[in-house]
């Protein structure tokens, strides 16, 4: 796909590497097409794995530490290994450091396709492991990412491990700087090409689900998220929140965007948060969830999840 969306902010360290293409045939008989791969279903047993390889194989991943770093490496290798054009967007800290979002994308969308955003954080704060807060947000959109690969969709996934989302060292409101910053390189007229964004943030722990935003700007995400529920049987409800999770900066900015969480949770930013809070009843009730929302888009949903026009007054 074209990468004029975020190429300039990218350092050369940064950049993705384009998924070799194969070849036409010289020969001048026709190529034969592989058979298209059948990824097996995600699970709550692989979203569990990938908990543990963040949160106990790396363990705290402040933004713009070493921890940090080892997460994105990761994640950009599994999505790769997934079959993604993957690249990663730099950006600073306030206190100098840098961090980054890793973007992944079917090949052939680019910054005028019209596409769905779904991401989570994988930073913690430096007090623990972040095993709920956000291990299970990003073992969730891993396992998605990699299950529906291959699926055909009407409208793209852009799946975004967001980096940065904790409150960092510096002014008040130093947080989601991985989100702020993507939408801030979005191109003038770029919002309205995407249909919908929905946050993974904390999805692993009590025996519910909440459904958030800040209820600034259309709800239609949040709507579909809470029908999708219904539909899986899972316990969910809608409530308003402050800006919590990175949905913020996309809803800000009036792109439908939602919060999936697993509502209050005391342990977390403690040393406590670790892979045994994690349940897997609760990861398996998230990937049902935003399953049923991804199997619920049709053909019209790059226009249906957008706001409808004013109406305009007629002459008389």
């Amino acid at each position: 796909m074209g990468l004029a969306l975020l190429l300039a902010l990218l350092t050369p360290g940064c950049s993705g590497h384009p998924i070799p293409q194969a070849s036409p045939s010289r020969s001048g008989t026709a190529t034969q097409v592989a058979p298209r791969p059948q990824p097996s279903p995600a699970s709550a047993e692989e979203v569990l794995a990938y908990v543990r390889a963040l949160s106990v194989d790396i363990g705290i991943r402040r933004a713009g530490t070493a921890g940090a770093d080892r997460a994105a490496d990761f994640i950009d290798a599994k999505l790769r290994e997934f079959g993604y054009e993957v690249t990663r967007q730099s950006l600073g800290l306030p206190n100098g450091k840098a961090t980054c979002n890793v973007i992944a994308r079917t090949p052939g969308v680019g910054p005028g396709t019209y596409r769905l955003v779904i991401g989570a954080h994988f930073d913690t704060m430096p007090t623990g492991p972040g095993a709920n807060d956000n291990a299970s947000g990003v073992g969730v959109v891993m396992s998605l990412a990699r299950a529906w690969r291959y699926r055909d969709l009407p409208v793209p996934v852009e799946w975004v491990a967001f980096g940065g989302e904790e409150r960092q060292e510096g002014p008040v409101g130093s947080h989601h700087m991985g989100s702020r910053a993507y939408v801030a390189a979005l191109r003038p007229g770029e919002t309205g090409r995407i249909v919908a964004m929905l946050s993974l943030d904390e999805v692993g722990a009590n025996s519910a689900h909440e459904v958030s935003s800040l209820g600034s700007g259309p709800q239609v995400a949040v709507q579909r998220l809470l029908a999708a529920a219904a539909a899986a049987g899972v316990p969910a409800s809608y409530r308003k929140t402050p800006d919590w999770s990175d949905n913020g900066p996309f809803e800000l900015a009036g792109i439908p965007a939602a919060f999936l969480w697993n509502g209050d949770y005391p342990l977390f930013h403690t040393s406590k948060d670790t892979i045994a809070q994690v349940r897997e009843s609760q990861v398996l009730a998230a990937l049902r969830i935003v399953e049923g929302f991804l199997n619920g888009l049709g053909a019209a949903d790059a226009q249906i999840l957008q706001p409808p026009p004013t109406p305009t007054a007629q002459p008389s």
